[in-house]
């Protein structure tokens, strides 16, 4: 129903639907006045896209590779411009922001050291270039 949640937050998903624009003002429909909204992207201004555009696909299953999956890359200012306007940015995370690929966590000692990057690059000026961004924004009252 409309303004039936007083959070939302889509993780992994957004940047894989066609029609941004529909599947955004549905996020502002439910969400009620005053609530939060978090919703995640794959961002275009990061270390992350920039590898991704380097190698090849990988596979995301034993059977099916990255290039097979709908996928859009954004940058901030394209997001801000497709948001509704009942919608307000009031701040942005940035996720994998210095890491590089995924499997540097496996190895003991330098997963200590970048997960502790990582929580200091989360919400500092660095956020912006996160791989993935996280939007925070709130519905207006």
């Amino acid at each position: 129903a409309d303004e039936s949640f007083d959070t939302v937050y889509s993780f992994k998903v957004l940047s894989h639907i066609n029609d941004i624009q529909q599947a955004l003002n549905e996020c502002a429909r439910v969400t009620r006045p005053g609530g939060r909204l978090f919703l995640e992207f794959y961002n275009r201004n990061s270390l992350r896209y920039m590898i991704k555009r380097i190698t090849r696909p990988q596979a995301i299953s034993e059977t099916v590779r990255e290039s097979s999956v709908y996928t859009r890359w954004y940058d901030m200012s394209e997001l801000k411009q497709l948001l509704p306007d009942n919608l307000k940015h009031v701040g942005t995370a940035g996720v994998r922001v210095v890491t590089p690929v995924a499997s540097v966590h496996r190895i003991p000692i330098v997963r200590t050291i970048m997960r502790q990057a990582e929580y200091l690059a989360r919400d500092s000026k660095l956020a912006p270039y996160g791989g993935f961004l996280v939007l925070i924004l709130q519905k207006s009252a």
